[in-house]
């Protein structure tokens, strides 16, 4: 912890706990088999794809449910897109791979599933020789031109102690994490390397787990919503070794990827439920997902409007809005972007307080183990909750409300942090990424606050209902309604805090630190 940051935050303590702090009456909001029966239409729905029908069906169920509360009002708001849908709405089963042999001869391989947003061939397969690329080599038209490129998936490992190094707060159990490093495959550079090969010249390109087909079958990433000009596909480790075998005797493979794609729209909902004052608080989740991880936030969005919506007006100063966005899966179309834009346009002279995110709560720890044979990893549970993120933005008095809702829940494995990577004080904001969708109302300097984390189920449906620990995930909404409760108080300026610096910053002519635009279709 800074000795700036825990200085300031000693003064804001005292403060917080002078008033009276207010608690979410834990009886009231929904249960654990409730957030199950919730979760159920969500993640129990299987592929939840942007513009998709399963993805459309969840957002007319949720619909349905906010409009049975009182009390709230509902708005809609639609996106542009170019929908990709694999074959069957599966990604296992919609590709194809067969290795050729002299002769006539061939033998079909048992695929993991297609890469997402890659080209779809539709039975007009590339046959291309097969070429592995080693991760220490980079992929150019020396080596790629005409081949169907095998790549590792490999990804960043970093020291715990680095992250530490940046938190504001941490829960003691986090100490048991101090030699170890966190490593988790969604950092993978999936969207580059397939730009790298399809600029080298490849026809194809597959990516090689060192884990098992059956936990990776229809993983699905990357999710930049870009779509690309050649096929992609992921195998298990049991077929990686086949490949680097037929590569190394310079065979040629057939690799298929069927599905549909065209022009769609996806739909987003806005639920104001009005306070004592139009100073509003927005609670945002997303709808697109594949797992019971991906937009579980879901729940917990819709939670808090049933609980909030149950309370008198009287006790609620602050306007609250529950939104749920689109496209996260499609990021290329992310509806976040624009409400963030439009957030940040209207900020200084409107009645935006905050932004809360909610994703990927309640995980439990899944860790690779290797196999006795040394042929690879399993997946497994460590009984442990999944170290989850709680960024928050230069706003002490939202920091310490945080802080304080954490450990009187006794959440555990949470570290409260300003962001993620290194500080850039360049540009404003000073650390650019919140992990999730939280990023884009961070990056437009609106106060913002998100819970976040990355498993290895997050992008990996084989765990299912499993990957959720629900009393774990119950705990953090009951954290999130703490905080909610303790700011509602507060003036958007007491809430905004450092926030405000950084646009007076900007509007005198400090670069602002934006994401790249990503092109929705590959160069």
């Amino acid at each position: 912890m800074r000795l700036t940051s825990f200085l300031a935050l000693s003064t804001i303590v005292p403060l917080l706990s002078a008033k009276q702090t207010r608690r979410i009456d834990e009886h009231r909001l929904a249960s654990v088999d409730e957030l199950i029966d919730i979760n159920s239409h969500i993640g129990g729905a299987g592929l939840r794809g942007t513009a998709s029908a399963r993805q459309n069906a969840l957002i007319d169920w949720l619909d349905a449910q906010l409009q049975g509360i009182p009390g709230v009002e509902l708005s809609y708001n639609s996106l542009d897109l170019t929908r990709w849908e694999p074959k069957g709405d599966n990604l296992y089963g919609s590709a194809s791979l067969k290795i050729q042999f002299p002769g006539a001869c061939s033998s079909a391989l048992d695929v993991a599933g297609s890469t997402p947003y890659t080209r779809l061939t539709n039975g007009e397969p590339v046959n291309a020789e097969l070429l592995y690329i080693p991760e220490t080599q980079r992929i150019t038209t020396v080596n790629a031109t005409n081949k169907i490129v095998l790549r590792d998936v490999t990804f960043d490992s970093i020291p715990f102690p680095l992250l530490f190094a940046i938190s504001n707060y941490r829960t003691p159990d986090m100490s048991s994490l101090a030699n170890e490093n966190y490593s988790r495959p969604y950092t993978a550079s999936f969207n580059r390397e397939i730009i790298d090969a399809t600029s080298a010249g490849a026809v194809g390109i597959i990516f090689m787990w060192n884990v098992s087909h059956k936990c990776v079958q229809s993983y699905f990433d990357p999710h930049e919503g870009t779509i690309y000009r050649i096929p992609g596909a992921f195998v298990g480790a049991e077929v990686a070794r086949t490949l680097k075998d037929a590569a190394s005797q310079g065979l040629h493979a057939q690799l298929d990827v069927q599905g549909e794609m065209g022009p769609s729209t996806s739909k987003e909902i806005l639920a104001t439920l009005p306070g004592m004052t139009s100073d509003t608080i927005l609670i945002t989740s997303h709808t697109d997902g594949n797992t019971w991880i991906q937009d579980n936030g879901v729940s917990g969005v819709l939670a808090l409007a049933r609980y909030f919506a149950e309370q008198p007006l009287s006790s609620r100063n602050k306007t609250l809005q529950f939104v749920f966005t689109s496209s996260h899966l499609h990021y290329s179309t992310d509806g976040n972007f624009a409400l963030a834009k439009s957030l940040d346009q209207t900020y200084d002279r409107g009645n935006t307080t905050l932004v809360f995110a909610l994703e990927h709560m309640g995980a439990r720890e899944i860790l690779p183990i290797e196999r006795e044979d040394k042929s690879g990893q399993e997946l497994a549970y460590t009984g442990q909750g999944e170290v989850t993120l709680w960024a928050v933005g230069p706003s002490e008095a939202l920091k310490a409300a945080i802080i304080d809702a954490i450990k009187h829940r006794q959440l555990d494995r949470m570290s409260v942090m300003p962001g993620m990577g290194m500080p850039n004080s360049s540009v404003v904001p000073e650390y650019q990424s919140f992990g999730g969708i939280g990023t884009s109302y961070h990056q437009n300097l609106i106060p913002t606050a998100a819970i976040v984390s990355g498993p290895w189920s997050l992008w990996a449906p084989y765990f299912g209902a499993d990957a959720v620990d629900f009393e774990r995930l119950r705990m953090q909404l009951l954290a999130v309604g703490d905080v909610l409760l303790n700011v509602d108080m507060l003036s958007r300026e007491e809430i905004a805090g450092g926030y405000l610096k950084y646009r007076e910053q900007r509007a005198a002519g400090k670069p602002s630190f934006r994401q790249k635009a990503i092109p929705e279709f590959a160069p």
